[in-house]
């Protein structure tokens, strides 16, 4: 939603855009389907899994999609990943590249991916989307405001009829989240509403939900996790696009992190935020906490104690949320986060692409990417079974 936003707002400034995924599957968003022929599954993977040539061909064919005939390049890449292969093109064009990482947690595996971000950050050219993002990137636990950018976006659901609305049965309670199935708080979550659940065993509720994943895996672990509870419905609606209204509106409480708290809490639903670090409740968005990412103050409570304070013991309710008004999709801040890095347009050298063992790089190549990508699974699988 962030890349449609700003896709179309630099559009409508006379900017040329193209957006290059390393994502293949169905596009969702119709805004987004115009690049289909951008994508580019090799860099979904660190440049560390290949070989020199097969790096230099992943690069050519990136700069075959650019085919820049203007006389200024801005790249923009948004995760750890693609910004490696970011500065990589940027020396092709001289171009300037701006790192603005849109994941929540940004780890380095590497001393010389270290470096490169400690270069990108002097050099003004590095940001994250909380003042925490970037400072925990260098193991800081401090907020700077000078290193984070807003990702505006608008997530409007809309009111139109989906299968799901209809479907869903009649309980005491309907327990939602809204967001991607892959993200690390998920199974920690679902595993406190389960045990929560099997407490209050005299209630009945629905857990539904709204987002899917591109690993088959993360929906069945959550599957396991909720078979077997009786007082569970589960319901999985996929990638979905745009939110229909009415399944926002059936749920009592959503569980959420990010972004994704603020569409519920617009719609006047209780939105418990979740850490992004420890996976624990925040707190109830406009109510008693405004941070939807990281805690900051807030005490650390457990996940079935403020369920049962909002559900059973009805101590918040709806009315109690704090009205925000509506964001303004207005990205000049970014614009004038580059204009003020700097000017000499350098480029770190990577020493060598060696943060992964020989074994994975030799199994990656072997193996294929795709045959690879299933090992991955399984072995992912296993640990989330733990």
């Amino acid at each position: 939603m962030y890349l449609k936003n700003k896709s179309e707002w630099l559009s409508c400034k006379g900017f040329n855009v193209i957006i290059i995924s390393g994502q293949n599957g169905d596009i969702e968003i119709k805004q987004l389907k115009q690049y289909k022929n951008s994508i580019i599954e090799g860099i979904s993977k660190s440049p560390d899994f290949y070989y020199k040539n097969k790096i230099n061909k992943i690069v050519k064919q990136v700069l075959a999609i650019i085919d820049n005939k203007r006389e200024e390049v801005i790249i923009e890449s948004n995760s750890i990943t693609t910004a490696v292969w970011g500065e990589l093109i940027a020396k092709h064009y001289n171009a300037k590249h701006l790192v603005y990482s849109l994941q929540e947690s940004n780890k380095l595996n590497s001393k010389d991916y270290y470096n490169f971000f400690v270069f990108k950050k002097n050099r003004g050219e590095l940001a994250g989307i909380t003042p925490f993002s970037i400072p925990k990137m260098f193991n800081k636990d401090f907020a700077d405001k000078r290193l984070c950018l807003k990702a505006y976006s608008s997530n409007e659901p809309e009111n139109y009829e989906h299968h799901l609305i209809t479907e869903i049965r009649p309980t005491d309670f309907t327990i939602a989240s809204l967001g991607r199935l892959d993200k690390p708080f998920v199974l920690p979550v679902i595993k406190d509403i389960v045990s929560f659940a099997k407490k209050y065993n005299e209630f009945s509720f629905n857990l539904l939900l709204i987002g899917g994943s591109n690993n088959r895996i993360d929906k069945d672990s959550i599957i396991k996790i909720v078979e077997g509870v009786k007082n569970i419905n589960l319901y999985i609606t996929g990638f979905i696009y745009p939110v229909p209204l009415k399944l926002i509106q059936i749920a009592d409480v959503f569980v959420s992190s990010s972004g994704a708290c603020r569409i519920s809490t617009q719609q006047k639903r209780l939105t418990i935020s979740i850490d992004s670090n420890d996976h624990k409740p925040i707190g109830i968005v406009g109510i008693t906490t405004d941070n939807t990412i990281f805690r900051i103050s807030e005490p650390q409570i457990e996940l079935s104690d403020l369920l049962y304070e909002i559900l059973i013991d009805k101590k918040y309710n709806t009315s109690m949320i704090k009205d925000t008004p509506p964001r303004v999709i207005d990205y000049s801040e970014h614009m004038n986060f580059i204009n003020i890095s700097d000017k000499n347009n350098e480029y770190y050298t990577f020493q060598k692409f060696n943060s992964i063992s020989i074994l994975k790089k030799v199994s990656f190549n072997l193996l294929g990417a795709n045959f690879y990508k299933k090992l991955q699974s399984l072995k992912r699988y296993a640990m989330l079974q733990k």
